[in-house]
Formats: structure tokens, sequence, C-alpha cells
């Protein structure tokens, strides 16, 4: 039961980590359009 949380854990921590990047990438964008 504790590693099946701990791997939940780890995937919502590596899909947070996607999530900044994309909007890292949208801002840089839109800086640049502007």
């Amino acid at each position: 039961m504790k590693r099946l949380s701990f791997i939940v854990l780890i995937a919502f921590f590596i899909s947070n980590i996607s999530l900044a990047q994309q909007a890292t990438t949208v801002a840089k964008r839109q800086t640049v359009a502007a």
C-alpha cells in the first residue's frame, strides 16, 4: 500500500514538472509575440 502511494506521488510530481514547462513555454511565446 505504501509503495502505491509513492508511485502516485512520483507520477504527480512528473506531471507537475511537465505542466510547469508548458506554462513557461507559453509565457515565452506570449512575451515574444508582445
